[in-house]
């Protein structure tokens, strides 16, 4: 019985790997996607699994492309996740022959797939499924990635959970597994570039001519030094940045006119409208 969870194991643990990748890539608009496999190794030591008994689990998943580029501070959802895992024809076997859970594999598999130097956790279940003894079997699961706001700015690798755990259902109650990827496995799904952005807008939306017109300037993540506002090349107005945040203030407009405001190299243009 003890065998047959550590089966399960495995295959939850190629689960998981599927669930980051997937998670990882949320965010891309693209209906294009990338398929990868990737090699787990189980430690069956507290099942008291024999040396040399089968120990690896291949996961093939498939995900949407990843974008090529995101705007800090941007919120990626929890999204909903499936894989499909292929359990060896060994593994088939040991979890037939043992009788977990009916002859059934299920459970469910959690790890971290990274965004950068963010974790994103992820996590699927294995609904009760019969495996096929002595042949490859495949069985599907689903789960979800959790939400995460992509704030770390620059190049932002994106991988598979490099370890993961499953706690698999077996004839002898709950049992837990620890499996990681073979050393040398390509988990990388990419990288995406996180840009900083600059959002300004005029307070109140509309003025009267010659009055002051008030550009509430915000950078994300927060930027150092000022925040200049020109209209053509002429510099109207300028204010130091706290906390990523500023107010500049145009004065003398007297028709609606279209402000560029800047931060370091960070550009955005807003329009003041002036009451006739």
């Amino acid at each position: 019985m003890k065998l047959i969870a550590k089966a399960a194991a495995f295959t939850a643990a190629a689960a998981i790997t599927a669930t980051g990748l997937v998670g990882a890539t949320g965010t891309s608009s693209s209906a294009a996607t990338v398929s990868k496999s990737v090699t787990y190794n189980c430690d069956l030591s507290s099942f008291d699994v024999p040396s040399g008994a089968p120990s690896q689990i291949v996961a093939a998943f498939v995900a949407p492309a990843l974008p090529t580029k995101l705007d800090a501070g941007t919120a990626v959802p929890a999204q909903p996740l499936t894989a499909k895992i292929t359990v060896s024809p060994e593994v088939s076997t040991l979890i037939s022959s043992v009788g977990a859970n009916g002859g059934k594999l299920s459970g469910s598999v959690d790890g971290n797939a990274k965004f950068g130097a963010a974790d994103v956790a992820a996590s699927l279940t294995i609904p009760p499924q019969a495996v096929t003894a002595g042949a490859a079997s495949t069985v599907d699961a689903s789960g979800t990635l959790a939400g995460f706001t992509a704030s770390q700015t620059g190049a932002n690798a994106v991988s598979l959970p490099s370890a993961v755990t499953a706690t698999l259902d077996s004839v002898a109650g709950a049992a837990t597994v620890k499996c990681t990827a073979v050393t040398g496995s390509d988990l990388s799904l990419g990288s995406v570039n996180v840009t900083p952005t600059l959002k300004a807008t005029v307070k109140p939306k509309k003025i009267k001519a010659g009055h002051v017109a008030k550009i509430k300037v915000v950078t994300t993540p927060a930027q150092k030094g000022k925040a200049i506002a020109k209209i053509g090349k002429k510099k109207v107005a300028k204010a130091k940045l706290k906390n990523g945040k500023a107010t500049l203030k145009v004065k003398g407009l007297k028709k609606t006119t279209k402000v560029k405001v800047f931060v370091g190299s960070l550009k955005t243009v807003v329009k003041v409208k002036v009451k006739k």
